[in-house]
């Protein structure tokens, strides 16, 4: 089965909105080996779904930002069947997903640099981090 343009449109908006490759294939009628084939064999389409992918990211971040700063409070009662269990849960879920697509912003040091560390040297952050260094020596 051969992709065609409402297809794939469909997918990259289902991919941009929920980051889920699954759900792209099911609403499309595809099979997700079809869409990952393509991505390895046509660099336009990988281009598309790296930026579909990249989109799903920045807005999964904006939510926890706005999480982090007070700013997307929801009542949180057993009543509206959501607990500050699951809230927590859910926020643990996405900073996984962060750490894991996105390991030069939010990984661990070691996963930092081995994504390529796309800090620049002689950034303030890069020079706090050396004072740090200095002072636990």
């Amino acid at each position: 089965m051969k992709l065609n343009t409402k297809q794939e449109e469909l997918f990259f908006e289902i991919l941009r909105r929920t980051g889920n490759v699954t759900a792209g294939a099911e609403k499309t009628g595809l099979k997700r080996s079809q869409l990952y084939h393509k991505r390895k064999t046509n660099e336009k389409f990988r281009l598309r779904w790296e930026e579909a992918m990249n989109e799903a990211l920045d807005h999964l971040e904006s939510q926890l930002w706005s999480k982090a700063l007070g700013q997307n409070e929801r009542a949180i009662m057993k009543d509206n069947k959501k607990t500050s269990a699951d809230e927590k849960a859910e926020e643990r879920l996405a900073i996984f997903l962060l750490k894991a697509h996105r390991p030069e912003i939010f990984g661990d040091v070691k996963s930092r640099h081995k994504a390529g560390d796309v800090e620049k040297i002689g950034s303030p952050r890069e020079k706090l981090l050396k004072k740090l260094a200095a002072m636990r020596k």
